[in-house]
């Protein structure tokens, strides 16, 4: 009896008297230092993405400790993506990604550099293979294709590596493209929080962004489907162009 009695004490001091509380899921607020990227990804959106970090930058004494992003894209560029991408690569801050909407393509290639994902109940996320095509002589056509396979490559295996999955076992989901809904993203590894709604501080937000964002116009959502492609017919201008700028910098 007295050893029964004093093992379910032991027993008893040995359980904590309370429950650790689970970790607080973080909150999203769009104010007038978020980067939107919406519609389709091109050189311009890169500048416009650029620009708005070097303000960040002034403004905040060049350490922004966070910097949050819209996402309401199904694509475009993989040149001007990747522009993006390193872009928040090189920053010394915490990078929070929102899908408002639509992420698919190059767009969800961008969410996945982000250090925090979020998505709402409704938010889509889709990944796919690259497509594009090129003119001009044979041999230039190779070696292009040659450049942009190796390009698309690299990127595709820091996705998989996100998504906790092999380069194998990433591209045989993707060869039918990977379709992701919400709190599916967040199963998937895809995004990290699932959302109930956001926090809007801009002067003329709009009530909806509570419950489901409505900040891309109606003309860069109409039809989701219509930038999916990574590679733009402008391929050539659009790298001739980023490294233009690149060389004026060094200037």
């Amino acid at each position: 009896m007295t050893k029964n009695l004093v093992s379910l004490m032991v027993l008893l001091l040995a359980v904590p008297c309370f429950a650790e509380a689970p970790p607080a899921t973080p909150s999203f607020t769009v104010d007038e230092d978020t980067i939107f990227i919406q519609g389709k990804i091109d050189a311009y959106t890169a500048a416009k993405v650029e620009s708005k970090l070097r303000q960040l930058q002034k403004k905040k004494l060049f350490k922004p400790s966070n910097v949050n992003i819209v996402i309401d894209s199904g694509g475009g560029s993989v040149i001007a993506g990747i522009k993006i991408i390193r872009l928040l690569d090189n920053l010394n801050a915490t990078v929070n990604c929102l899908v408002d909407n639509f992420a698919a393509s190059m767009a969800a290639m961008i969410l996945e550099t982000c250090d925090n994902r979020f998505v709402l109940a409704d938010s889509i996320v889709m990944f796919h293979e690259a497509s594009g095509g090129f003119q001009g002589p044979f041999n230039i056509m190779k070696t292009r294709q040659g450049f942009v396979y190796e390009l698309v490559e690299s990127y595709e295996r820091r996705v998989a590596a996100r998504l906790n999955l092999t380069f194998r076992e990433y591209k045989e989901q993707i060869v039918s493209e990977m379709w992701l809904l919400g709190n599916h993203a967040v199963v998937a590894n895809a995004a990290d929080f699932l959302l109930k709604g956001i926090t809007c501080e801009l002067r003329n937000c709009n009530p909806a962004l509570n419950t489901k964002s409505a900040l891309a116009s109606t003309q860069d959502t109409q039809d989701p489907f219509k930038d999916l492609d990574w590679i733009t017919e402008n391929f050539v201008e659009e790298v001739e162009a980023i490294y233009n700028d690149r060389c004026e910098e060094v200037k």
